[in-house]
């Protein structure tokens, strides 16, 4: 921007590869008319300068207020990211200086090696005023070393490596220290455990209760199908918020003179998630991304004496997600799919309390497996554990039929996770990571409808979570008879 007036703030100019700018200076913000004119409100605030490369060139740098080096691969010791060639001084007091390795790859760093940020040939650098005696130097996604930057040698902007203070162990500690933010990634692990657990519950509540309810006596095929969405937080340590939906559909009959009911399904699933973690001397990591599922299942339902039954569903599938966050000096983000597997069985009672009532109490058992994988993120490699899930759900649900065609429920339930536990171990640090779970109590409020013709069949449901899952789902079914 060249103007007499006016501002040119918030730009950000990225360098990488290896351009030739030795004859050129690089601005954040410029002032074409008095270009001795470096007000920091008007041609300094907000300008960032992001420079991916060693061995850079450029006759000098001016008004920025962010300067990010973020050192390549193959950096070794007393190299030089920005080398000046202007015979004016290289004037950074009003800049902050952040360090970072992109690649997780790149060489260990030991204490008291040099990283040689700017070198002036011909002048001086006026070094930062508000320069924080240590800044954090990120390799990779798991491993921070302590930089101290110096502003002892005229010609150089320079930080030198110090070693963390820990307790003094045999051999020496390294340079580094570890980065909790790494759990950060298993709780996006959790995100698609907890959608398909979503997916289960389908299946086993309103997927069964849909084909049992779809198939005609006469001619037995049925087809129907079943959607819910929902906005839960799981308590995992921290926490994860996910949106989504659950859907599934498929085709019913039946056999033993309709006491036994069977179905397959085809089941689909998609949600978006928010995870936040906090640690102690450590700064918030947040991460979000998507996830999704589709495979099929195949269910049953008995009927036995004294209005007693059983019911039972397998499951599964394929699930893909992703996750991304900018808190890592940077950004970490990463791919993953791989199979889920899945299976429940319940029992239950209908106790008829009059012509127009009943109370259903059940119990059920709900299992899911994700299996496990590994990534590499940011040169890091990780090795995320399948994750299982083991659920148990009391419950009881009562029935009203206000006609012949319409009917109205609502119920409640206790509903406990055994497992849920995510677990990785970090091939950079080659240490387990923090193992954030699902593990927990909660209670379930539901209220429902059902609306039946000769043909369809159509309910709306609503739950509510209270406890270590907290939210609402909610659904629609549909069913046909032939």
């Amino acid at each position: 921007m060249s103007s007499s007036a006016g501002q040119a703030t918030s730009n950000t100019v990225t360098i990488k590869g290896n351009p030739n700018l030795a004859n050129s200076t690089i601005y954040g913000g410029y002032n074409g008319y008095y270009s001795n004119d470096t007000a920091f409100d008007n041609f300094v605030k907000g300008n960032t300068l992001n420079l991916y490369s060693k061995g850079l060139n450029a006759k000098n740098i001016a008004n920025f207020e962010n300067i990010n080096f973020y050192l390549p691969a193959d950096f070794k010791h007393n190299d030089t990211v920005l080398t000046l060639h202007d015979t004016k001084d290289t004037d950074i007091s009003k800049a902050k200086v952040a360090v970072g390795v992109i690649d997780g790859k790149a060489p260990k760093l030991e204490v008291n090696e040099r990283v040689n940020l700017l070198h002036s040939l011909n002048a001086k650098v006026i070094h930062p005023t508000d320069m924080s005696n240590h800044v954090s130097l990120m390799q990779g996604v798991s491993k921070e070393y302590t930089l101290e930057l110096k502003n002892d040698e005229e010609k150089y902007l320079y930080a030198l490596v110090t070693k963390v203070p820990k307790k003094p162990v045999t051999p020496e500690e390294p340079a580094y220290k570890e980065n909790p933010g790494v759990k950060s990634f298993l709780e996006a692990e959790l995100s698609t455990a907890s959608l398909l657990n979503q997916g289960v519950d389908l299946t086993s509540s309103d997927g069964i209760k849909a084909m049992r309810t779809s198939y005609d006596e006469q001619y037995g095929l049925g087809v129907f199908s079943v959607i819910g969405g929902s906005d839960i937080r799981y308590k995992t340590g921290s926490y994860v918020d996910i949106k989504g939906f659950n859907f599934a559909a498929g085709v019913s009959n039946s056999v033993l003179d309709n006491s036994l009911v069977y179905g397959l399904f085809f089941e689909y699933g998609k949600g978006e998630y928010d995870s936040f973690n906090s640690f102690a001397n450590s700064s918030v990591v947040r991460g979000s991304g998507d996830t999704k599922y589709y495979g099929l299942a195949f269910a049953l339902e008995k009927e036995l004496e004294d209005r007693f039954y059983i019911d039972a569903s397998v499951r599964a599938g394929r699930s893909k997600s992703d996750y991304k966050s900018n808190d890592f000096n940077g950004l970490a983000s990463f791919d993953i799919s791989r199979n889920y597997y899945g299976a429940h069985i319940g029992v239950g009672k209908i106790v008829e309390l009059n012509s127009v009532s009943n109370l259903n109490l059940y119990t059920k058992l709900l299992y899911s497996r994700l299996e496990g994988k590994d990534v590499d993120i940011r040169g890091d490699k990780f090795s995320f554990n399948a994750i299982d899930s083991i659920r148990t759900k009391l419950g009881a649900r009562y029935e009203y039929l206000i006609n012949n065609g319409f009917d109205i429920y609502t119920g409640v339930a206790w509903e406990k996770e055994y497992d849920g536990e995510a677990k990785g171990f970090n091939h950079a640090t080659n240490k387990s990571i923090d193992a954030p779970k699902l593990k927990g109590d909660s209670a379930v409020l539901e209220l429902g409808s059902n609306y039946q013709t000769n043909s369809f069949n159509i309910g709306t449901n609503l739950q509510g979570y209270l406890g270590d899952k907290e939210g609402i789902s909610g659904g629609v079914k549909v069913e046909y008879k032939f």
